[in-house]
């Protein structure tokens, strides 16, 4: 095991240098935990920094196809499921403020829960809006698009609606 006061200095792998034991960044490794990397910090700092420009069109089509399918699987983060977090709790308060209007059916004034997004018929449905509020990265225009074509009714009315669809075909 490496402690810093055995040796004082450590040659990088990378550029040859000589550099104190305290520049390597610490290594993972539970067998031995005070043990330092074989690449100085600078280095590595240029490594990433480089592969970060090698990458770029990779890592954009990647982001892309994550963006079509949000079924890609990924590699969750704790700074990502805070963002889900934020993003789901915040669409909500926006879904449950558009709510707060009376029924175009009955014109009566029910809490958010009680109220539906009900496609009218002649437009075309791509998805549910509460599939797309509710997945882990909602796409906002595409939800926006939806509740455009929508009619915001009680529960109660937009079953009948249903209902009445279904008798007239």
């Amino acid at each position: 095991m490496n402690v810093e006061g055995t040796r004082p200095l450590k040659r990088c792998n990378r550029c040859g240098e000589w550099r104190k034991f305290i520049e390597y960044p610490l290594c993972k490794r539970k067998r031995d935990p005070g043990a330092r990397g074989t690449i100085c910090n600078p280095c590595k700092a240029k490594s990433a920094a480089d592969w970060y420009v090698r990458n770029q069109a990779t890592r954009l089509q990647t982001d892309a196809k994550r963006r079509l399918n949000p079924s890609v699987k990924r590699r969750r983060q704790l700074s990502d499921i805070h963002r889900y977090e934020i993003t789901r709790t915040s669409i909500q308060e926006f879904l449950d403020w558009l709510k707060l209007v009376p029924c175009m059916d009955c014109c009566e004034v029910y809490p958010p829960y009680c109220m539906d997004f009900d496609h009218r018929p002649e437009e075309i449905k791509i998805a549910n809006i509460s599939k797309i509020a509710h997945c882990p990265h909602p796409d906002q225009d595409k939800l926006m698009a939806e509740i455009y074509k929508c009619d915001l009714v009680c529960a109660i009315c937009h079953r009948i609606r249903t209902f009445k669809r279904k008798q007239n075909k």
